[in-house]
């Protein structure tokens, strides 16, 4: 059996805001709400998904690329395909 190494983790799902505001009575965390519960699950890297079909209730590609340009540390960006953004 091999020993556990710690290792740094990412998070590949995840749909968060740059800023709060009005997604049509839902609540998205911020980017800068989700650090903290990063660090504790011990990620240091988070992928950030646009909305896709899911807009204006989760952010779109625009908002995502600002999140990411925000914090480039913490959070990468996959893009999804939208024809309104």
């Amino acid at each position: 059996m091999m020993a556990f190494v710690p290792c740094e983790r990412i998070d590949t799902h995840l749909h968060l805001a740059y800023e709060t505001g009005d997604r049509g009575g839902r609540v998205i965390s911020t980017y800068v709400e989700m650090l903290p519960h990063l660090e504790k699950l011990n990620i240091r890297k988070g992928i950030v998904l646009a909305g896709g079909s899911l807009l204006p209730f989760v952010p779109g590609n625009e908002e995502c690329a600002a999140i990411c340009q925000a914090d480039p540390a913490h959070f990468a960006w996959m893009c999804s395909p939208e024809p309104l953004n």
